[in-house]
């Protein structure tokens, strides 16, 4: 469920667990003083933030029995890095992103792309490195835009604009 600059998303996880992320803009300090061990404490917050939403949204977070306070942190969405000779940067430590559903799919793909390129490139591998990095910064700047955008509207003012993300054609 999205709400002005809010929104409450459950997954089913297995063994018939449920988890639910409360997603909101604040600085960074918000809660500070709230661990999460003070279930609590963090669950009035939470409900206070969500005031006014309907009782069985508002029951996922009434039944919580932990919580975890994970603020997102993203790279700049033209992220890249002067090329270090024996050394390069795949997944999240080379293009940290929104968490909407292409980091670890990029990552994955890295891999294999990384390591095809050294089996089958030039006789100095650096070099298959380099050519490597320009195609990864190239397809993750476009993922990373996406989901910079996406994040933008799925915690924004205007909640419509949430669901409208989810019409969008993916990028290739």
């Amino acid at each position: 469920m999205y709400g002005v600059n809010r929104a409450l998303v459950a997954q089913r996880s297995s063994g018939g667990h449920l988890k639910v992320y409360a997603q909101f803009r604040a600085p960074l300090d918000r809660q500070a003083t709230a661990t999460p061990a003070d279930v609590e404490t963090v669950r009035s917050g939470l409900l206070a933030l969500f005031d006014g939403w309907a009782d069985p949204v508002l029951d996922l977070l009434r039944r919580g029995t932990a919580f975890v306070r994970r603020p997102l942190h993203v790279l700049p969405v033209s992220h890249t890095w002067p090329h270090v000779r024996g050394v390069t940067l795949l997944g999240d430590a080379a293009h940290l992103m929104p968490p909407l559903g292409a980091g670890a799919n990029l990552a994955l793909l890295e891999g294999a792309e990384l390591a095809e390129a050294v089996v089958a490139g030039p006789a100095d591998p650096d070099d298959a490195v380099r050519a490597f990095e320009e195609r990864m910064w190239a397809r993750a700047g476009r993922w990373a835009q996406l989901t910079t955008a996406g994040l933008e509207r799925l915690v924004s003012a205007d909640p419509a604009e949430a669901l409208a993300l989810f019409d969008q054609v993916q990028p290739s």
